[in-house]
């Protein structure tokens, strides 16, 4: 039987650490014809990348980029750019992770029996020497929380032709380089997703080891403190107005009236998954948003 045909993107910046057994844990995939992609975005120290089981391996293509500043933003990039050739499904990954070895067909066979475009799933914390812990991410979608959160950690994303061809869509007159370093890749696909009438599966399983260290982009965990200076410290502003400046359908006016968006009160838990959370979006959206658009 013809196994599917699998691209991993993966974006790294001075990948010095965990690449070789991040790349080796995505080599050794089941039941899948996998080639990786890296875009690297301009590392000072390029010594994993040249080393031959990397650099002469004909499952792994390097792609040497203009340093673009953040994950998101080279993921954006390597989303636009890559050519889908004869792929089935694309995957996307850290530079730092473990997967387990069915993580890839797992997610395929999620998508093929729910119909769905793009997949994500639960995660287990890891400290690089065993699991602590897990991070739960399969909460039932709400009506606008693709505005205001995406689906779960990139790294556990696989996505079908359909939703790749509206991300590069999406994405293809897009100004990347000179977008704010916060921009999230990872809520930018579910957000394409789920404005562009394509249909996402969140599983509660989980076929990952996402790697805590010091040198996590975000992380599983946020103080009070943190998460509050994202809210309030121009991340979710950054975020919110670069989903709304895509190509995509609306299913809610981010720019409306005060008066628009106080009609949308009865939607008060519709923003994020979490109540509290989608209370917090809501009010901030009334009272924080205005775009400059």
């Amino acid at each position: 039987m013809k196994k599917p045909k699998v691209a991993v993107i993966m974006a790294t910046y001075n990948p010095i650490y965990f690449i070789k057994e991040q790349i080796d844990s995505i080599l050794n995939q089941k039941d899948v014809d996998i080639t990786i992609h890296i875009f690297d975005d301009g590392s000072s120290d390029q010594t994993m990348l040249l080393e031959p089981s990397i650099a002469n391996s004909k499952k792994i293509i390097v792609n040497q980029c203009e340093a673009s500043g953040s994950a998101g933003k080279n993921f954006l990039r390597a989303i636009r750019d890559l050519p889908l050739n004869d792929f089935d499904w694309i995957s996307i990954s850290d530079q730092d992770d473990i997967w387990c070895d069915k993580k890839v067909i797992s997610a395929i066979n999620k998508l093929k029996e729910s119909k769905a475009n793009g997949y994500s799933s639960n995660l287990d914390l890891y400290d690089g020497k065993e699991k602590y812990g897990k991070l739960i991410k399969n909460d039932s979608k709400c009506d606008f929380d693709h505005y205001f959160q995406g689906a779960s950690a990139g790294c556990t994303y696989v996505l079908d032709v359909k939703l790749f061809e509206a991300c590069k869509l999406a994405l293809n007159n897009c100004d990347i380089l000179n977008l704010s370093a916060d921009v999230s890749h990872d809520w930018a696909i579910y957000y394409i997703c789920r404005t562009s009438s394509l249909n996402w599966y969140a599983d509660s399983n989980s076929y990952i080891l996402y790697r805590q260290h010091d040198n996590n982009v975000y992380g599983a965990t946020r103080s009070v403190m943190e998460s509050l200076k994202m809210i309030f410290g121009g991340w979710l502003y950054n975020n919110v107005s670069f989903m709304d400046s895509l190509n995509t359908e609306k299913n809610i006016n981010i720019n409306g009236s005060k008066i628009y968006k106080l009609s949308k009160i009865v939607n008060v838990f519709s923003f994020r998954r979490g109540k509290i959370e989608s209370l917090i979006a809501y009010f901030w959206w009334l009272f924080c948003f205005n775009s400059k658009k």
